[in-house]
């Protein structure tokens, strides 16, 4: 399923693992996880999917 990237960053404060993939959004967007980094992405056919690491 495809995802907004405004959705994708208002799981931050909901979640506890220590690690989270996220994906399913454009290229363009770059969501944000407050408490995470973006530590790594990946880009295929103009969407994207991104690790991110608890500060």
């Amino acid at each position: 399923a495809n995802i907004a990237a405004e959705a994708v960053g208002a799981l931050g404060p909901r979640l506890r693992a220590r690690r989270a993939i996220t994906s399913g959004y454009l290229v363009s967007d770059e969501p944000v996880l407050q408490g995470y980094r973006a530590e790594r992405r990946v880009e295929v056919d103009g969407w994207a999917a991104d690790l991110h690491v608890r500060l």
